[in-house]
C-alpha cells in the first residue's frame, strides 16, 4: 500500500481514529489524504497534527485529488 485515502466520518470508527492507528503501526510514514463533507476546524487541526498530506472538502475536486495521488505515488509529471 502506497497511499491511504479515507473519509472523516465512518462507522463504527472514524477517519481520525484510523489515521491514529496507522501512525502507531509499522506503516506510520504512510501518506494519508482525508476528506469530509462536514469538517469542523478541530477535525482539520487534529488531522494536520497526524501529518496527513491534505484535507479535502467535499465535493472533491477530482483534478486536485488526481494530482495529489500522482505526487504521493511518485508519478507526477
Amino acid at each position: 500500500i502506497g497511499l491511504l485515502i479515507t473519509d472523516l466520518r465512518m462507522r463504527p470508527s472514524n477517519g481520525l481514529e484510523l489515521i491514529r492507528q496507522v501512525r502507531e503501526s509499522t506503516r506510520a510514514a504512510l501518506p494519508i489524504i482525508i476528506m469530509s463533507g462536514d469538517a469542523e476546524a478541530p477535525d482539520v487541526i487534529d488531522a494536520m497534527h497526524l501529518s496527513v498530506v491534505d484535507f479535502l472538502l467535499k465535493p472533491i475536486d477530482s483534478v486536485k485529488l488526481a494530482k495529489l495521488v500522482k505526487r504521493e505515488l511518485g508519478m507526477a509529471s
